[in-house]
């Protein structure tokens, strides 16, 4: 038989990804190559130990398992009429059966799960076994124990960027309790008969499965019990070569060094230090997302750790920094300077600093604020103003239009100010951020200024006007304004606008407090509404 072509046929990527290309039936096996690209995909006949073909709706899927390793290649956009001709081609060139199955649309969401190869496979308890959904293992980035009860199964995807601007975030699985289970106060008893023991173990395989599908490779270092104040809690830290595992004992995450995007070591208050991973696509847990780890290290903490690699073998893969801040076989130091320069090496970014800001005190490089109800600091940096902790925010200055400063007037007797930070994008909130210290104003604004960012004080000449001859001399002036601002103005400003907007102002308050004179002496002290 010779080969048949089918176009529109697209690659499923096991990174969410969807390319489309032309799909070749070949007698040495299969092939497919990208219609706007040069990406191509091949498959020998001798390495397929299995095919399936299933029918998702108007289009189906064909899947090539893959004999060594249990790897499944799936190209979609099939006509349900293409399911024939494939299984009579791979009868007869191939020598293999292909299994014809169907997805269920019945709205189902029980049944059963298993593993097929580096796949997490649902199927549906019904006659028919239909198929439910399929997803690989390699998409994932951990599985974790979820439910008050504990007895369901979270499965949680790396973000991805997509064409289609969608991707899987978390699939979770209950497991009910057994038809005998009684409820009792001894959880050892309770756990043999409720789902929480069958959730478990399904937690326990797939958890082995996603980090071998990931392709965790050996660690040469284990940094233990980092102490990360996001996410929160302590994590034992393994270095590979193209990626970190960061374990702990209730999840796990894995990071591409690739993701990190920027190195930043912040001062803290009371002499400790943060190591800020900045990370692009953010990890997620549940429905938190964390765009930046912070790793906390104490004022005095040293550490010591050995690397399983030779001098030769640094050489060869940390290069960049080898003169300014290489690697060595052991490591030791001040903890925050051995775990920058581990992590300065193996993504090869630049660890930066807090810059040139410096608080009143002379001292700070970050101001006190809170943002919403939660109580942070905001550091001024280089490029970009950075708030911690929850949320952490990272403010590019590219991208901020101007900052707005209020209450900052001098007529305001208020020992702190707001700022509110504009963004060039219409479609990114503004961020408010408020309660910074008065002392601080100054230098914060000389330092926007100096990064060219507009800064606008709101109600600037906004003080109470007055002219150069009444100016300090009119205290029947004073004592109207402070009944009317609750305060005695304390800057005076000559404004004939404002001024002439000021007189309207006190005429108004006039007449209506003759309407008012005027309707207490017809109504009495009987009130009779506002006809």
């Amino acid at each position: 038989m010779t080969e048949l072509a089918v176009s529109n046929i697209t690659l499923i990527g096991e990174d969410g990804n969807h390319l489309k290309g032309e799909f070749r039936l070949k007698p040495v096996g299969v092939s497919w190559l990208e219609t706007q690209g040069e990406r191509t995909k091949s498959i020998l006949k001798d390495s397929i130990s299995a095919i399936e073909f299933i029918q998702t709706g108007p289009k189906c899927v064909a899947t090539f398992k893959l004999s060594i390793g249990g790897a499944k290649v799936r190209f979609g956009g099939f006509a349900k009429s293409d399911g024939a001709t494939l299984e009579e081609y791979a009868r007869v060139n191939y020598g293999r059966a292909v299994e014809m199955k169907k997805v269920s649309v019945q709205g189902h969401h029980w049944g059963r799960w298993t593993v097929d190869g580096n796949s997490f496979r649902f199927e549906h308890d019904d006659e028919d076994d239909t198929h439910g959904f399929e997803v690989p293992l390699s998409m994932a980035a951990q599985v974790v124990i979820a439910g008050i009860a504990k007895d369901e199964v979270a499965i949680e995807f790396n973000e991805v960027d997509v064409r289609d601007g969608e991707s899987l975030q978390r699939i979770s699985l209950f497991f009910p309790p057994d038809e005998d289970f009684v409820p009792s106060d001894d959880e050892v008893e309770a756990q043999g008969t409720s789902g929480r023991a069958r959730a478990q173990e399904c937690r326990d395989t797939l958890k082995g499965l996603v980090n071998n599908a990931s392709g965790s490779a050996a660690s040469f270092v284990t940094l233990n019990q980092l102490s990360l104040r996001t996410p929160k809690g302590r994590f034992n830290v393994e270095l590979s070569d193209e990626s970190m595992m960061m374990r702990s004992s209730l999840s796990d995450f894995k990071v591409a060094y690739a993701s990190i995007k920027k190195l930043l070591v912040l001062e803290e208050a009371r002499g400790n230090t943060l190591l800020v991973l900045c990370i692009e696509p953010p990890i997620r847990q549940g429905r938190k997302s964390y765009p930046h780890l912070l790793i906390q290290f104490k004022a005095d903490e040293h550490a010591e750790y050995k690397l399983a690699l030779t001098e030769e073998q640094i050489a060869a893969r940390y290069t960049k920094f080898a003169d300014s801040a290489p690697l060595q076989p052991e490591m030791t130091g001040l903890a925050i300077d051995v775990v920058s320069t581990l992590f300065k090496n193996v993504t090869g970014r630049v660890v930066n600093t807090t810059g040139s800001f410096v608080a009143s005190d002379g001292e700070a490089r970050y101001l006190r604020c809170s943002f919403g109800s939660a109580e942070g600091f905001i550091y001024p940096l280089e490029s970009a103003l950075f708030y911690i902790h929850n949320p952490t925010i990272m403010l590019s200055y590219k991208e901020i239009s101007s900052i707005e400063f209020d209450r900052v007037d001098a007529a305001q007797a208020s020992k702190t100010f707001d700022i509110k930070v504009n963004m060039t994008n219409e479609s990114d909130d503004n961020k408010i951020f408020k309660s910074i210290p008065r002392a601080d104003f100054e230098k914060l604004r000389s330092f926007l200024r100096a990064k060219n960012i507009k800064t606008v004080v709101a109600n600037a000449g906004r003080a109470r006007p007055v002219s150069v001859v009444a100016m300090g001399s009119d205290d029947d002036d004073d004592y109207e304004y402070e009944m009317m601002f609750g305060a005695a103005p304390k800057v005076r400003v000559w404004d004939p606008e404002t001024e002439a907007l000021w007189e309207e102002t006190l005429a108004g308050m006039l007449a209506a407090s003759e309407r008012d004179a005027e309707r207490d002496d017809y109504c009495g002290d009987d009130y009779c509404g506002d006809d």
